[in-house]
């Protein structure tokens, strides 16, 4: 091979070059688009250090609470016999004074299950001014409303009277005769009007026959 002809191999005209480059612009250009696009999706999705602490991965939409962790969901069920629970299944509540309801004797609470459903029943229990018991006054709950410790019920009116009672039964409580086991407020309305109310410690007594 001449001297000739290694100058002529070095000396490529333009005209030459300009096809080759045009040839190769395609895969240069999708070359250095999958680099960029590699180098955005590392950068946008790896988890950021925050004070040395990594910042977790953001739970899916619609994915339960706590579901990441294998726990239940920690809102509690409410049911209307959770008043059952360690607890008797009837008693009378009784405060150290009935303030303005003298005529009031006791509440009485009892459970009621049937077909697997619990209701609570409430009775306002009342009595003459010798002591004797006055069945004609026995005011029953129209409705009782029981929420875990909690429990309300408004009587049905009789003689345009109606009682009230809303409280809370006391955590760790021991059901025994004159344990201090519900604190709560008792409300008296005459004529649709607020007459007495109170705020005490309602005590436990077993029921049994008081005629």
């Amino acid at each position: 091979m001449g001297v000739a002809d290694i100058g002529s191999r070095k000396s490529l005209t333009f005209e030459e070059v300009n096809p080759t480059l045009r040839n190769m612009r395609g895969p240069l250009v999708l070359l250095v688009t999958f680099v960029i696009g590699t180098g955005l999706y590392y950068v946008f999705t790896a988890p950021l250090p925050i004070n040395g602490t990594e910042v977790p991965a953001i739970a899916v939409l619609g994915e339960p609470r706590n579901a990441s962790k294998g726990l239940e969901d920690e809102t509690p069920a409410l049911d209307d016999g959770d008043l059952s629970g360690d607890r008797p299944s009837s008693m009378w509540l009784i405060p150290d004074d009935f303030k303005g309801m003298r005529e009031v004797w006791t509440v009485s609470l009892s459970k009621d299950e049937r077909e697997g459903k619990v209701r609570w029943k409430a009775v306002v229990l009342t009595s003459h001014p010798n002591g004797e018991a006055n069945e004609a006054d026995d005011f029953s709950a129209a409705s009782v409303s029981v929420s875990n410790d909690r429990l309300s019920f408004t009587t049905k009116t009789q003689r345009r009277i109606r009682y009230q009672l809303k409280g809370e039964f006391q955590p760790g409580s021991q059901f025994a005769d004159d344990g201090k086991v519900f604190k709560g407020t008792m409300k008296k309305f005459v004529n649709g009007k607020l007459r007495a109310q109170f705020t005490d410690y309602f005590k436990y007594k077993e029921p049994h026959c008081w005629h």
